[in-house]
């Protein structure tokens, strides 16, 4: 399923694989004058690939090298497209990692593929992106920020203001390092990965910071008194939800509270 939206000169396309009529997971990438951001999963590549012919893409970029973002870069690649992504996205492209069997089931299979290590800046006909590194969700993450309208294309960075579930390879740390460095930009419509938009992206944005702070400084004053990890995980996110069941522990409470406590 690709489900298309506009917001003015922006087109978002959810994609995502269904069963029986509903998403399983929903990723986003975004089309302006010519750009592509990130390419979606494996499993839509033959409907993108059909979407391609209405659309212009002179390039592409890719915020991160997850399979939900970069599966269907061998496509762009078979039409004389190399998209541009962080240095460190390099190597896990050529190499996909072993996926876990609720990934290829909700995005397909990950294809080796190639990308092109990303400058500073990315210029379209009409728009100037900034290149922010970003890490936290991944090493490799990136966001582009066009000053000239206060655009942020986010990513994975933002997700949720209270996101309360951690893949067990993220860096929340660096997630709240991100948040701080492009808070220090004039941020005005955010666009996510997940398919927020958000006109108020500076407070959406402020919100998250906030929230992983309080999280983070309420976790470490437990962790100094001798509270275990798992009582701290109780008393400041509650129970664990189904995530940890259906990822076998790669999304959980517990890796994001284990994850802020250490320094």
């Amino acid at each position: 399923m690709i489900r298309v939206r506009r917001f003015g000169d922006v087109t978002q396309l959810a994609m995502a694989r269904t069963v029986f009529g509903r998403p399983l997971y929903v990723a986003c990438a975004y089309y302006l004058d010519g750009l592509l951001l990130d390419d979606g999963p494996p499993v839509t590549a033959p409907e993108l690939a059909r979407m391609l012919s209405g659309l212009e893409v002179r390039q592409a970029v890719l915020t991160h090298a997850h399979e939900d973002h970069a599966g269907a870069t061998p496509l762009l690649r078979s039409r004389g497209i190399t998209p541009l992504a962080h240095p460190l996205a390099l190597d896990i492209l050529a190499h996909p990692p072993h996926q876990r069997p609720y990934q290829w089931v909700t995005w397909g299979r990950q294809p080796a593929s190639s990308a092109f290590p990303i400058g500073g800046e990315v210029v379209t006909r009409a728009y100037h992106f900034r290149v922010l590194h970003t890490p936290g969700h991944s090493p490799d993450h990136i966001s582009l920020f066009e000053e000239r309208h206060g655009w942020l294309f986010a990513g994975d960075l933002f997700l949720s203001a209270h996101v309360k579930v951690l893949r067990s390879d993220e860096d929340p740390h660096q997630t709240i390092a991100s948040l701080r460095s492009v808070l220090a930009l004039p941020v005005t419509t955010l666009f996510c990965a997940s398919g927020k938009v958000i006109e108020d992206g500076r407070a959406a944005l402020q919100r998250k910071l906030d929230f992983m702070e309080r999280l983070r400084d309420d976790a470490r004053e437990r962790r100094a008194k001798g509270v275990e990890p798992a009582r701290i995980r109780r008393e400041l996110l509650g129970g664990e939800t189904w995530w940890p069941v259906i990822t076998s522990g790669h999304f959980s409470k517990q890796n994001l509270i284990d994850a802020l406590v250490c320094e």
